[in-house]
């Protein structure tokens, strides 16, 4: 029976934590260790530097960029947007690591238009 007295997220699965709580105590640890894998493995794929603070933060930048446009694809069907801001996001990227201008390729393609 449904108790209108009862306060959301007031049960707990331990004394003093929420079940939120209690989730985000597991998810926490896991999401930055599969964050350090992550971000280990882009830099061996890029062939980058990672002691150079630039280098370091771009990949940290591509990474939330990937992240939030998977989760944004989950919600709304936006792909051929999305999928301009990859390449340019790709073009930005290498020019930032590499010191060649690609901006101007990606912004030449039909789709960028």
């Amino acid at each position: 029976m449904y108790n209108r007295n009862r306060v959301a997220g007031s049960h707990t699965n331990r004394p003093g934590r929420t079940p939120d709580e209690a989730l985000r105590a597991r998810i926490v640890p896991l999401e930055a260790k599969f964050g350090r894998i992550a971000h280990q493995v882009t830099i061996e794929l890029l062939g980058a530097d990672d002691t150079d603070p630039v280098t370091h933060r771009l990949v940290q930048d591509t990474l939330d960029l990937a992240r939030g446009l998977g989760l944004a694809d989950v919600l709304t069907d936006d792909s051929a947007r999305r999928e301009r801001i990859v390449h340019q996001w790709a073009a930005t990227l290498d020019e930032a690591l590499s010191g060649r201008s690609t901006v101007d390729a990606v912004l030449d393609e039909p789709e960028a238009r």
